[in-house]
């Protein structure tokens, strides 16, 4: 189905150049690791269709198109060991302690995870949908911000935007397992420079929530990839949209500025069957969700990150700014996916 984009939204132009964007060498180290790794690799996850996942799915933010690659072990498709998803590469902490004293110049390029295999990156469906976030984040200038990740789960999303230079990250989840990766993770990448705050709390919750959040000057970037499940979650993306005016109505004492939104994990493609459940595209979610944006004050942006699967859309992550005016401007009309 083809969706047009009624309103242009922010410039097409307002992408940055920052600590995510430089692809440079990020190719001929992924190339190098895989050499002196033995790695090959990863098959796609659709049966009996031998091609790569990169071939299969495509990600892009606008016109441009980030290369996406999953590598493995030989001793077995599922021992993953090597993500690149353009300039971003993420590796096994196998794959440090064997090539570590080869690599230590690089280290700062490489995103070394505990357990890569166990991460969000190496299960099927929820990959598609961190990697289009991450497509997002790429074109995101982090420097220097403060981060919420909303329903952090691993922590990779809060992992990108350190690597883009975030100066403090709160990590919200009702899963107390998941937060020790995400913890894990962070820790290992950038130790402590980075400013960390866990709120093990459920974002129904949202006093709270509210209460343990951090209250800081700089300006907040808000994630959230929790999508529209309600077969698997009892919140969604609206539950975190909606905390924007209610954090900078909370600490009249410091001004509080949510300048930057991120919204991942709509579903929006063919429907399909699973565990005998029959699963099917969140299309209004993503309209509900943007409409819901527009009420907070802040706008959606006209260029959207995109997954497709073989050419057809799979899913879509949007980001939302403050209006340049401020929380008061007058509203504008919706934005549309485009496929």
């Amino acid at each position: 189905m083809r969706r047009r984009n009624r309103r242009g939204g922010l410039p097409e132009d307002h992408v940055v150049v920052n600590a995510l964007s430089d692809s440079t060498n990020a190719h001929s180290l992924k190339r190098r690791v895989v050499r002196e790794a033995g790695l090959v690799r990863a098959p796609g996850p659709v049966r009996d269709d031998p091609r790569p996942e990169g071939e299969l799915f495509t990600f892009s933010y606008g016109a441009a198109e980030l290369a996406w690659e999953r590598w493995v072990f030989d001793s077995g498709p599922d021992e993953l060991a090597l993500a690149q998803l353009g300039p971003l590469l993420f590796v096994d902490e196998t794959i440090w302690s064997t090539l570590g004293s080869a690599l230590n110049p690089e280290r700062g390029r490489l995103l070394v995870l505990p357990d890569l295999k166990g991460s969000t990156l190496n299960q099927v469906r929820r990959r598609i949908f961190t990697v289009t976030a991450m497509t997002a984040m790429i074109h995101c200038d982090f420097k220097g911000w403060h981060v919420v990740d909303v329903g952090a789960g691993d922590g990779l999303l809060s992992l990108v935007a350190a690597q883009g230079g975030a100066a403090s990250i709160d990590l919200i989840d009702s899963d107390a397992q998941a937060l020790e990766l995400a913890v894990a993770n962070l820790d290992r990448n950038r130790g402590s420079s980075l400013g960390i705050r866990v709120i093990h709390d459920d974002l129904r919750n949202t006093s709270g929530v509210l209460r343990q959040l951090t209250r800081t000057s700089r300006p907040t970037a808000i994630l959230t990839s929790i999508g529209s499940w309600p077969e698997i979650y009892d919140v969604t993306n609206a539950d975190a949209i909606r905390m924007v005016p209610l954090l900078e109505a909370s600490a009249p004492a410091v001004r509080v500025r949510v300048e930057l939104l991120l919204g991942a994990g709509y579903y929006l493609g063919e429907p399909w069957e699973e565990g005998g459940r029959r699963w099917s595209a969140r299309v209004e979610a993503f309209f509900d969700d943007l409409a819901e944006v527009q009420r907070t004050g802040m706008e959606t942006c006209g260029t959207t990150a995109k997954a497709k699967y073989n050419g057809v859309l799979f899913t879509e992550a949007w980001t939302a700014t403050a209006r340049s005016g401020g929380r008061a401007g007058s509203r504008s009309a919706g934005h549309e996916p485009t496929s």
